[in-house]
């Protein structure tokens, strides 16, 4: 699996979707389904990696606000993906 997609799983999970939800969100970007287990496993893998990195962030407030503006573009793509008529652009 792509690593960019693999790290936006992660990143998704991170910030509260539930591994239900991410496994649809796949499912739409890329056509493949995967199971929550397999979310899960690729969390449990990572989870030290992820507890030193929320260490770095409290202590650094720019890479907070990166993040934040990260967050929004994810967010925006799962509502894309949810009402894709809402985001029509007439040109």
């Amino acid at each position: 699996m792509e690593q960019v997609l693999v790290l936006s799983m992660i990143e998704a999970v991170i910030n509260g979707v539930s591994t239900r939800k991410v496994t649809k969100i796949v499912e739409k970007l890329c056509g493949e389904k995967i199971s929550k287990s397999f979310v899960s496993s690729i969390l449990k893998r990572i989870d030290p990696e992820i507890e030193a990195f929320e260490a770095f962030v409290e202590i650094n407030p720019k890479y907070e606000k990166g993040l934040e503006k990260l967050d929004n573009g994810f967010m925006d793509s799962i509502q894309y993906l949810n009402e894709p008529e809402a985001y029509h652009v007439s040109l």
